[in-house]
């Protein structure tokens, strides 16, 4: 997997509220040696950012902004 694969993962686990998926992309992060603040930042963080705007536009409701959290 590239790593613009797993940022990708990293983001779509958050969007989806899927723990094992964020889980499993974490571990492969650890893995593969990645730059784990830059998949803080920009897979995981980008996913939550993400999650964010979608409950401001009132397409997630709460329980999803806190999985998404």
């Amino acid at each position: 997997m590239s790593h613009e694969d797993l940022l990708k993962e990293q983001r779509r686990a958050i969007l989806k509220g899927d723990k094992d998926a964020a889980c499993a992309s974490a571990r492969a992060a650890v893995e593969a040696k990645a730059d784990l603040l830059e998949c803080i930042e920009k897979g995981f963080g980008a996913g939550i950012r993400e999650v964010g705007e979608l409950w401001e536009a009132g397409e997630y409701f709460l329980p999803e902004l806190v999985q998404g959290a």
